[in-house]
């Protein structure tokens, strides 16, 4: 059974969260056609932009990112949080234990999220 068949099937009263997370230095053409394809593919989900403010690691401040994000087209929500792959800011508002969660990722992130048998396990 392909995921979204799954997902089609025993989401029920579940709330499905899908979460594109990243550095955005500057949002681009790129992520856009990332963020779309995500909602294409997910079309009845919760959708959030995560990117954080840590201007240290990196030189472009939140508001410039969701200022950015919301120009190229996006919108949902762009949320900030300390740790765009690990959006504990917005999962908190969820229940682990029934609602899915998709994180929307490149495969160069650092966090390898993968299966037990080592395939990517991230859209």
């Amino acid at each position: 059974m392909r995921f979204l068949e799954f997902l089609s099937e025993k989401t029920g009263d579940r709330k499905v969260i899908v979460v594109y997370g990243g550095g955005f230095q500057p949002f681009h053409a790129g992520h856009l056609s990332s963020y779309l394809q995500a909602k294409k593919q997910f079309p009845n989900a919760t959708f959030y932009i995560a990117a954080s403010n840590d201007t240290k690691q990196r030189p472009i401040p939140f508001d410039d990112k969701q200022f950015l994000a919301q120009q190229a087209g996006v919108t949902d929500p762009v949320v900030q949080t300390k740790s765009p792959l690990n959006p504990t800011e917005i999962l908190s508002q969820y229940n682990p234990e029934k609602d899915i969660f998709i994180l929307v990722r490149r495969e160069r992130d650092p966090v390898p999220y993968t299966k037990k048998d080592g395939s990517p396990g991230y859209y």
